[in-house]
């Protein structure tokens, strides 16, 4: 615990050569150390070295495959890199394991959504939209994300009528007080974009 109270140091200082050398020398005394492998991740995604935090974290996951934080960090590092095989297995296990917890979060369809659209699935995405308005009822982002996800959709099949004004229900739902992740607002700036609502997209890349 005390070589991870300083490999987080090492961090925070932003010497990430220093804090890997910390948590590699961690991992190779004890490979079951889960909390080693995620600081390892969060310091290669940090020195920007994306595809070596998606390796680190799929070995977390063999050692500890239920984690829905440790999943959803996951899919995030390999959506990323575009390895969207890997973003939507992950996204998937996420979205099922959260239907029946305390702690499901509508974000995670949308994410699965997009992962699946950028696989070419869009049969999937369509799949999972209907997932989020059934599953995720009553909770304070799912309009925001069903609109943003509809608008994903409705983008990826050339449908920009459909697409504009499912934009323009997330814009009106994308209210500051529901904590939307950063995640999700980079989404629908890029949704904004690709419809030529660039005035809007720099709107919500301003709240960013």
């Amino acid at each position: 615990w005390a070589k991870l109270g300083l490999a987080k140091t090492l961090y925070m200082q932003k010497n990430f050569g220093e804090a890997e050398e910390q948590l590699e020398e961690l991992l190779s005394e004890n490979s079951q150390f889960l909390d080693a492998y995620d600081w390892l991740a969060k310091t290669r995604e940090a020195a920007g070295r994306l595809q070596e935090a998606k390796e680190t974290l799929q070995e977390a996951v063999k050692v500890s495959p239920h984690t829905m934080r440790r999943l959803r960090k996951l899919g995030e590092v390999a959506a990323e890199v575009g390895d969207m095989e890997t973003a939507t297995k992950n996204f998937s296990e996420v979205v099922r394991k959260g239907k029946f917890s305390d702690f499901r979060d509508p974000e995670d369809h949308v994410a699965l959504l997009r992962a699946q659209l950028g696989m070419g699935d869009v049969t999937a995405a369509n799949s999972t939209l209907r997932d989020l308005d059934r599953s995720m009822d009553g909770l304070p982002k799912t309009a925001l994300c069903k609109a943003l996800s509809t608008a994903m959709v409705a983008t990826k099949t050339g449908n920009s009528e459909a697409a504009n004004a499912a934009l323009n229900d997330a814009l009106k739902f994308n209210d500051p007080r529901l904590g939307a992740s950063m995640h999700l607002k980079k989404e629908l700036a890029r949704i904004c974009i690709e419809n030529n609502q660039d005035d809007k997209a720099a709107g919500v890349i301003m709240e960013i």
